[in-house]
């Protein structure tokens, strides 16, 4: 990945914070990143190998179960499976203007602001907010199929409807819950400081003054890397097995003739029972 940051902002401590918020949301939205260190470092060989890139992933999904108890972490990916917006029925869809065979682009973007600033004891205290906004960019002939769609039924698509159902739950997800991930809450809080400090000076602007500052040493050089490792996507791989009653009815009597049968949960049991008929992801 390439990052592309405004002239003004290369080389400065803002331009950072853009630039690897932008690239962790990525790896928020996919179900994976690389730490600070890594991503400073990695263009120096741009080593692209599979297990290499692997060995230093952290995965999101096991990194927030460790540091936030509370939250269910799924990717993007994993919620469109979820809701059947993937899977193998992708390859046997016959309708033309299944969301399946859509061609379209989407992007995550996140707004800083300030909430609120208020003085106490002769200091600001500030409260920053941000949100987050994405567009979906169609292809003109699903946009035309989505228009007259609309136009004849009176709504959307049921599976269009569906993955912007998505999209508006990972929105949330990102506001509510990429904050407190420990390895991205640093960037939060300096975003929120940028965001006062421009707040501030067009204030100052707006009432006629323009602040003076004096020249200070460079208390050290920022450097964005020119170009990052790709993100990880994290994705349900879709088996078809052939799942009956009667097997599954065999399963608990074998299961009924052990001594734990009765402190055995349905859920454990068909756990048991997936693992021996589903194979294992190559």
């Amino acid at each position: 990945l390439y990052p592309v940051i405004h002239p003004a902002y290369q080389n400065t401590l803002v331009g950072e914070v853009i630039g690897f918020l932008d690239y962790f949301m990525k790896g928020f939205l996919n179900g994976g990143v690389y730490d600070k260190s890594f991503l400073e470092n990695w263009h120096k060989s741009s080593n692209m190998d599979k297990e290499f890139l692997k060995s230093h992933l952290i995965d999101l999904q096991r990194y927030c179960r460790e540091h936030l108890p509370n939250s269910e972490y799924i990717s993007l990916r994993e919620m469109m499976g979820r809701e059947g917006l993937e899977g193998p029925e992708q390859d046997m869809s016959d309708n033309p203007g299944s969301i399946f065979k859509t061609r379209f682009t989407t992007s995550f973007r996140i707004i800083s602001q300030v909430h609120e600033v208020y003085e106490q004891d002769g200091v600001f205290v500030i409260e920053p907010d941000f949100d987050v906004e994405y567009t979906v960019d169609l292809m003109p002939d699903y946009k035309e199929y989505i228009d007259n769609f609309q136009r004849e039924n009176g709504s959307l698509p049921a599976s269009y409807a569906t993955l912007l159902s998505v999209y508006e739950s990972m929105k949330d997800r990102i506001k509510t819950w990429m904050p407190k991930v420990p390895i991205f809450e640093e960037y939060f809080h300096k975003l929120g400081v940028i965001s006062f400090c421009a707040y501030y000076l067009n204030t100052m602007k707006m009432a006629g003054r323009i602040p003076s500052f004096r020249e200070a040493s460079t208390v050290c050089s920022v450097v964005l890397p020119k170009v990052l490792p790709p993100v990880p996507v994290r994705y349900y791989i879709f088996h078809k097995i052939n799942l009956t009653l009667k097997a599954f009815i065999q399963q608990c009597r074998i299961k009924e003739d052990t001594p734990t049968f009765q402190e055995l949960k349905l859920d454990q049991i068909l756990k048991e029972f997936a693992q021996q008929h589903i194979p294992e992801p190559s």
